[in-house]
């Protein structure tokens, strides 16, 4: 699976279980301005599912996605 793919992956999921997809939100922001640190949640039907950080929104997204997936494929 590409890694752009990865965001939308758990939305497709859960939209095939009759879900809303997921929403990411950004909880936190930490570090200069030249070295971010972000942390995003994956918000699932009102619950929190998932939350992963990184260098870029983009990046931490993605790997909120990775751990949201996994536990969106054992349920």
């Amino acid at each position: 699976m590409a890694e752009s793919d990865r965001k939308s992956t758990p939305s497709e999921l859960l939209q095939s279980r009759g879900h809303v997809p997921a929403e990411y939100r950004v909880v936190a922001e930490s570090g200069p301005d030249h070295q971010k640190v972000f942390e995003i949640e994956v918000w699932v039907d009102g619950a929190r599912l998932a939350s992963a950080q990184g260098g870029t929104k983009k990046e931490a997204e993605q790997s909120a996605a990775r751990k949201a997936l996994v536990l969106l494929e054992v349920a």
